[in-house]
């Protein structure tokens, strides 16, 4: 093969792979999610839940960088926790915030955020709030009990 056509050839390439955008060659690594959630509200019919992110320790962590999944816990499904058996809780909403209806009184409220991995997070991390109750009581604010 004569000198220029093989310069030709190599200098295609670079030009091919210069076109090419940065990240096929960048290696995305997601920071897992890290630190303690919880619960803002007060747990009770017909007031309104949302995420407290400020005991994340993620940096440049925002409401957008998670996906939300609330669910409702009730007393069975706390008694197969403690025989060791995984129960399967009810879904709620996958909002950012969740609004107490007249069916979870009597149940406890559970949220878990996961890690958007193309916002750079991935893992997940739970709260989970006191016992709803029929009126709204300033005494029984959302507390969170779980962190995985």
């Amino acid at each position: 093969m004569n000198r220029r056509r093989f310069l030709a050839i190599i200098m295609s390439v670079f030009m091919i792979l210069s076109l090419l955008p940065v990240s096929v060659f960048a290696e995305t690594t997601a920071v897992t999610l890290d630190g303690q959630l919880k619960i803002q509200g007060t747990v009770a019919a017909g007031t309104t839940l949302k995420a407290d992110m400020q005991g994340i320790k993620n940096e440049g962590i925002t409401e957008d960088s998670v996906s939300y999944q609330w669910f409702r816990k009730t007393s069975d499904d706390e008694k197969k926790e403690q025989q060791g058996e995984k129960p399967e809780l009810k879904s709620l909403s996958k909002e950012k915030t969740y609004t107490i209806t007249k069916d979870d009184i009597d149940s406890k409220i559970v949220l878990t955020i996961t890690g958007l991995e193309d916002k750079g997070f991935s893992g997940s991390l739970t709260a989970v709030t006191a016992t709803v109750t029929e009126a709204a009581d300033p005494e029984k604010l959302a507390t969170s009990d779980t962190v995985s």
